[in-house]
C-alpha cells in the first residue's frame, strides 16, 4: 500500500492545551478585570437577572445619586411618578403618603432642607444621606448600599439634585398599608389601602379629595389611560370595579374568580390585566 500524501494530512494544534499559555490569559483577564473595576465609579450599582446563562446575566450598571433615609416608617410598598414628572408619590406599610418634588431649584432645595447645594459626596453613595440617617446607622437600622467601595474612580452624578430630601405633602388620613397609587393626566393622584378605601388627592390639598369605600382590602387602583373621571379598582373581595369619580360610585363591575392582586389598564383603555 503507498503512503498518503503529505499534503492530505492535516495537523491540528491545540494552543489553548498548552498549560503557559492558559496561565497568561488567566494572569490578562484577572488584570484586565481589577482595572476595569477601578475605574468605575464608586456609585454604581450592578444590574443582574436570576436563573440565566453567566453571559446573560449582567446589564449595563446604574448610578446610585441620591438616597433619603427614613422616607417612611417601615417598608414602601409603592411609588409612582406624575406624568408631567414633576413628583413622586411613595406609600407603604405606615399608611402615610408622601408626595415628593421631583428637579427642584437650586433656591426651592436650599429654601427646603437648609443644606448646601453640593452634599457631601460619600455620605450620598454610601446609602446616608437624608434625614435622622446619624442616628439610624448607629442602630444598625440603615445600611450602605452594594456599590463599588473598592473604586479608584471618584462617584459622579451626585451633584444632581433629583429630589427634595423632605416630601413637600404628607397625607396620613389611611389607617393601614398603602398598596398602590395612581397618577391622573391631570395631576390627581389615587391610593388605596388596606383600610378598604381609595382616596383622592392633588398636591396643593392638604386634606383627600374624595373617599371611595369597599367592602374589603383594596390591592390595587388604576386611572382610566385616556377618562380622568374612572378609574379601576380591585382587590380581597374578588370584585373588579370602574367608578365614576364625578358620581362618586361604581359604574361597571366584574366578578373574579381569586382575590385580585394588581388590576390595570391596557394603554388603550380596551382592555384591562388583571392578577
Amino acid at each position: 500500500d503507498s503512503l498518503p500524501s503529505v499534503k492530505n494530512v492535516n495537523v491540528n494544534v491545540n494552543v489553548n492545551s498548552n498549560p503557559v499559555n492558559a496561565m497568561k490569559r488567566k494572569h490578562r483577564r484577572k488584570k484586565s478585570t481589577k482595572s476595569s473595576t477601578l475605574m468605575i465609579p464608586k456609585n454604581t450599582l450592578a444590574v443582574r437577572c436570576v436563573n440565566k446563562s453567566k453571559s446573560a446575566s449582567d446589564f449595563n450598571p446604574m448610578l446610585l445619586i441620591a438616597t433619603i433615609g427614613k422616607a417612611h416608617d417601615g417598608p414602601i410598598w409603592s411609588s409612582s411618578f406624575s406624568k408631567d414628572g414633576k413628583y413622586l408619590a411613595t406609600g407603604g406599610e405606615d399608611g402615610v403618603v408622601n408626595i415628593w418634588q421631583i428637579s427642584p431649584t437650586k433656591e426651592e432645595y436650599n429654601n427646603q432642607s437648609n443644606k448646601p447645594w453640593f452634599p457631601e459626596e460619600d455620605a450620598k453613595w454610601k446609602g446616608f444621606w437624608g434625614e435622622d440617617t446619624e442616628n439610624n446607622a448607629e442602630e444598625g437600622k440603615v445600611h450602605p448600599l452594594p456599590t463599588m467601595h473598592n473604586s479608584e474612580c471618584n462617584a459622579i452624578g451626585t451633584d444632581i439634585q433629583f429630589i427634595l430630601p423632605t416630601p413637600v405633602q404628607t397625607f396620613r388620613e389611611h389607617t393601614r398599608d398603602i398598596t398602590d397609587l395612581s397618577w391622573s393626566n391631570t395631576g390627581f393622584l389615587l391610593s388605596a389601602s388596606l383600610d378598604n378605601n381609595v382616596k383622592l388627592w392633588h398636591p396643593t390639598r392638604s386634606i383627600s379629595l374624595h373617599q371611595f369605600r369597599h367592602p374589603d382590602g383594596v390591592t390595587s387602583v388604576s386611572f382610566h389611560p385616556n377618562e380622568d373621571r374612572y378609574f379601576l379598582s380591585g382587590g380581597f373581595d374578588k370584585k373588579l370595579r370602574i367608578w365614576n369619580i364625578n358620581h362618586g360610585r361604581v359604574a361597571e363591575w366584574a366578578q373574579a374568580s381569586n382575590h385580585i392582586t394588581t388590576a390595570t389598564f391596557q394603554p388603550d383603555a380596551k382592555r384591562i390585566a388583571v392578577g
